[in-house]
């Protein structure tokens, strides 16, 4: 329950216990004045019974012997002279004893006389019973009271026997009467009334049951009401009379205590308003602010509250400095948790940096130590394919060794270019150009279920990269998605211009570059197979439809380049690699086209081979050898030093990794001293220069291994034959 609510129940029932004292004082004075009330009532009980006696006595005179001319009216009646009863019950008889009829009946209830005032033609017969009214008037030796229920009312009768004069009263009582003497009296309400004005109450006549009358005294405190039974002549009531009388000094007192009461409810209802309102005012509409201040988390309401000088003030004080704790440590949470966010990010992406870096290291390792060996394999295998005295069984052997061989030697470049192991031959080349170019061989490779289109969005997409490994990312990215859409679909290739801020691609530096985009609506990919798409030979294809080289090519030729390579996937919703290129200010080099030149003859001269592989060295030596060249092979930097100081060396072969001194150094140590010396470098793949870049061809004397006879032979003949 609400607070309000608890404190509006309080203050009810303070009211409640108010108006429950208040009840209980006007139940005292109640009771006091009911007790003065009943007081009353007994007291005028009495004096109205003695009112009635008194208001009765006439007629009651009227029917006894105190009668005027009683003695004249039982010598009549006992003579039977009903001439004789007129002129003493005339009409003066009866207003004197206000009667309304008088009748004078005989021993047997015959009729002797009879006279009314009434203005009816002839007052109905009261019907005198004979077995009742003997028996009535006897049992009431001072004669019969009783009322009857007329036609013309109801009239009250009093009767008396009528005895000789000259009995005694006591042998009067035990003699038959001679006749009967009764009078009648009309009783109506305004008899009734005439009755109260005299007596000081309100009187009136009842004539059938009214319970109104008596449920006016609960009605009206100060008012007595009672009733008087009027009984006929067999005991059993014909009417009623009521009698009310209004006690002024209790109904002023009880109408005082009403008033009393009322004032002090209505005291009581406005306190209870008023405390209601300051209720409301002080408590309830400012809690009501608070609360709706907290679910919304609107705190502007609180600040005019913080100023009251009350709890409400403190509390909302309270509120609000809590909120604004509360948010300055969300805050800082919020940031801390971007803050770890944002380093697991990094470290996962510096995870899966050296992981990769390490990957690359160990595919560039093998990749040059099998290029050594696949050197051998198919310098020789090309030597025994070309030797006349050869059967065909052994040239056909030799071939496919050969064959072998240069399979061998593509999957080591690619992953050599995974690995940024490449020599690369890099010029200033457009984006636009280079992707346009390739649209029509890639729709032939592609294939007619896939719709291809180009968009070409960047406005300067110039970059510096080798253009035919960049000519290998766009296929292998293309064929890479085509392998995603079995059921055809669209692949779009666009291309576009981006800043990166420092970090935003994990090991690529900001600034400015053309971005690759090639986007397909395909299969995608899952998390897990995105962290790993860039490893070599992992594949999500079937056996034998792929070496999982192709994005491992990808990834090493953009590193190479200088750029990085994002992946957007999800299961169901295709693909979307971005190769970032770093833009280049300098202007557009055209691609080069190889020109045929003569094919020099073979010269003399001295060569001196230094490889510290020595089958590589010997398989160049013997090559060397048959085309008629002086060979000398050394297996390292210092045994090639100590030829040069007893041989005048031609031209220098040399490996460029090596243990201790690499060739590069070798070479610049010999021409140092011997400038007219040529420089053929052979190499398995190229390392970075001295400030972490990858290493760019800047001669144009490099053999890449494995290599054949055929290439050695020529390229030597070019450098011999440009000396000469």
């Amino acid at each position: 329950m609400k607070i309000r609510s608890q404190i509006l129940l309080l203050l009810l029932l303070i009211v409640a216990v108010f108006i429950g004292g208040v009840s209980m004082i006007k139940h005292e004075e109640m009771a006091r004045v009911a007790e003065l009330t009943d007081q009353n009532a007994l007291d005028l009980n009495v004096s109205f019974d003695h009112f009635l006696r008194e208001r009765g006595r006439s007629l009651q005179l009227f029917v006894s012997p105190e009668f005027r001319d009683w003695d004249e009216l039982v010598t009549a009646v006992e003579n039977r002279d009903a001439m004789a009863l007129q002129p003493l019950l005339d009409d003066a008889a009866l207003r004197a004893y206000e009667a309304n009829a008088v009748w004078i009946l005989g021993p047997d209830f015959a009729q002797l006389h009879a006279r009314n005032n009434v203005p009816a033609k002839a007052l109905s017969d009261p019907q005198f019973t004979v077995n009742l009214y003997p028996r009535l008037c006897a049992a009431a030796p001072g004669g019969c009271h009783y009322f009857l229920m007329t036609a013309e009312g109801l009239m009250e009768i009093r009767g008396i026997a009528l005895h000789p004069g000259w009995l005694a009263a006591a042998d009067a009582a035990k003699a038959s009467p001679i006749g009967y003497f009764f009078a009648g009296r009309l009783l109506t309400n305004r008899d009734a009334a005439e009755m109260g004005s005299i007596s000081g109450n309100e009187v009136r006549l009842i004539t059938s049951p009214d319970s109104s009358w008596a449920d006016r005294q609960q009605a009206q405190a100060g008012v007595i009401t009672f009733q008087r039974d009027l009984k006929g002549p067999d005991g059993r009531t014909v009417a009623w009379l009521g009698v009310r009388h209004v006690t002024r000094v209790i109904a002023a007192f009880q109408q005082a205590t009403d008033w009393l009461s009322l004032l002090l409810i209505l005291f009581a209802a406005t306190v209870l308003i008023l405390l209601a309102a300051a209720l409301h005012v002080l408590v309830s509409k400012p809690l009501h602010v608070i609360t709706r201040s907290l679910h919304t988390r609107d705190l502007a309401p609180l600040e005019s509250l913080s100023g009251r000088r009350s709890e409400i003030g403190e509390l909302a004080g309270l509120i609000t400095e809590f909120y604004s704790q509360r948010d300055q440590l969300v805050k800082q949470m919020d940031e801390r948790r971007a803050v770890e966010h944002a380093l697991e990010e990094s470290e996962e992406k510096l995870r899966q940096a050296q992981k990769m870096e390490a990957i690359g290291r160990l595919a560039g390792g093998v990749a040059h130590d099998f290029n050594n060996l696949l050197t051998a394999i198919v310098g020789y295998a090309n030597l025994l394919s070309t030797k006349v005295d050869a059967d065909p069984e052994t040239r056909r052997q030799a071939t496919i060794i050969l064959q072998a061989g240069q399979q061998a030697s593509g999957l080591t470049q690619q992953l050599l270019a995974f690995g940024r192991k490449q020599m690369l031959q890099p010029q200033v080349i457009d984006a636009n150009v280079l992707v346009g170019s390739m649209e029509r061989l890639l729709r032939r490779i592609i294939g007619e279920n896939i719709d291809i289109r180009t968009e070409f969005q960047a406005m300067h997409a110039c970059v510096k990269a080798d253009p035919h490994q960049v000519e290998q990312v766009v296929l292998n990215l293309a064929v890479n998605a085509r392998d995603a859409m079995p059921r055809g679909g669209k692949l779009l290739l666009k291309t576009s211009n981006q800043t990166l801020r420092d970090g935003e691609i994990t090991d690529v530096a900001a600034g400015e570059y053309v971005v690759l985009e090639v986007s397909d609506t395909g299969e995608g990919m899952d998390k897990r197979t995105i962290e790993r798409i860039f490893e070599p030979f992992f594949t999500t294809k079937v056996s034998g439809k792929g070496t999982g080289l192709g994005l491992a090519t990808v990834y090493g030729v953009v590193r190479q380049s200088g750029g990085g390579i994002t992946v957007e996937s999800q299961p169901g919703r295709g693909s979307t690699f971005r190769a970032f290129f770093p833009k280049s200010k300098e202007p557009i080099q055209p691609l080069a086209t190889p020109v045929s030149a003569a094919e020099p003859s073979a010269g003399g001269g001295t060569i001196l081979v230094v490889d510290d592989q020595k089958m590589v060295a010997n398989l160049v030596g013997d090559v060397l050898k048959k085309d008629g060249y002086r060979v000398l092979i050394a297996g390292g930097p210092s045994e090639a030093i100590g030829h040069f100081r007893k041989n005048q060396i031609d031209l220098l072969i040399t490996d460029i990794i090596m243990p201790r001194i690499d060739g590069r150094t070798l070479a610049e140590m010999v021409q140092a001293r011997h400038e007219r010396v040529k420089i053929l470098y052979i190499s398995g793949y190229a390392e970075p220069d001295s400030d972490g870049q990858p290493t760019e061809v800047r001669e144009t004397q490099v053999l890449l291994k494995p290599f054949t006879p055929e290439v050695l032979s020529r390229t030597v003949r070019e450098i011999l034959g440009v000396a000469s």
